[in-house]
């Protein structure tokens, strides 16, 4: 399968949301990495149809999504950034009702439960009712409720939102093994849900595709902009409104701080090994105060 999204334009009032938005997806993972406020949900909602943009077009296997009508609903797994579940519901239950909401044959729909369910380790869990859940557990079995169709597309909006470092390393695991034969795009703020198994990485800023490219070559490009300096305790304060920082640390003789940018301290050396978060900050241009 291969997605298209063409030059989508997306305004409220005067104040634009997505501005020219434009890149292409074939199988693997895809991380559209951005800030709250980014315009990253705006963008999956404009992919799933939830939402129409102003100009510009989204198309699959080379034909506009306005004209696929219910067959392109049929290739997407959806799961938004909160996932609303039926509380009195069990797993099981919930999972049934939404297999017949997207039309799952009943003789094909158990086994395919039983089978997510062990995906996104719920099995024991399958009888308890969803509003005795974790957040953690409602977003994995929101996570299975949008793999029952066995989709071609699959859309998360900040899927690892309630997680445990556990889960978060399982849940990337079940991505990167999904993704051979479907596109994965995975909407979030944090580095490390995307870094490792990510195939392209989608940097959105202000509304606008900031860079598409991948991790290793992002890493690579920041060889020479990431910088690691000593600093006085004193003068912290003042720092942190002048550098982009990415990371501070206390320790006896001042804080260690690690610079992104072209702008650092005189006594600052090049670093050796940046990062896809280093690179997210230097493209965003964010600051972090």
């Amino acid at each position: 399968m291969k997605l298209t999204v063409d030059k989508i334009n997306k305004s409220y009032g005067n104040h634009t949301v997505l501005n020219n938005v434009s890149f292409t997806m074939d199988n693997g993972v895809y991380g559209l990495l951005g800030s709250n406020g980014a315009g990253k949900t705006t963008l999956i909602n404009i992919i799933v149809r939830l939402i129409g943009q102003d100009s510009g077009a989204i198309i699959c296997d080379d034909v506009d999504v306005t004209k696929l009508g219910g067959e392109y609903f049929n290739r997407i797994g959806y799961l938004p950034q909160y996932p609303r579940l039926y509380k009195n519901f069990t797993a099981v239950e919930f999972l049934k009702y939404m297999s017949e909401l997207k039309g799952l044959k009943k003789s094909e729909s158990s086994s395919r439960i039983d089978e997510l369910l062990e995906l996104v380790n719920l099995t024991a869990d399958k009888d308890k009712k969803i509003g005795a859940f974790s957040g953690g557990m409602r977003q994995r079995l929101g996570i299975a409720q949008a793999m029952l169709n066995d989709p071609k597309l699959l859309i998360l909006d900040e899927p690892t939102a309630g997680l445990d470092p556990r889960e978060r390393i399982r849940f990337r695991n079940i991505l990167s093994a999904l993704s051979a034969d479907r596109i994965v795009l995975i909407a979030t703020h944090i580095v490390s849900d995307i870094e490792h198994i990510a195939k392209n990485v989608i940097l959105i800023g202000n509304g606008n595709v900031l860079c598409q490219s991948t991790p290793e070559k992002l890493i690579n490009e920041m060889k020479g902009r990431v910088y690691e300096c000593v600093v006085p305790i004193e003068d912290m304060q003042s720092c942190m409104s002048k550098y982009c920082i990415s990371n501070a640390v206390l320790e006896q003789d001042g804080y260690h701080l690690r610079i992104v940018g072209e702008n650092y301290p005189e006594n600052a050396v090049p670093c050796d090994t940046p990062t896809l978060e280093d690179a997210f900050l230097m493209y965003s241009g964010e600051k972090i105060l």
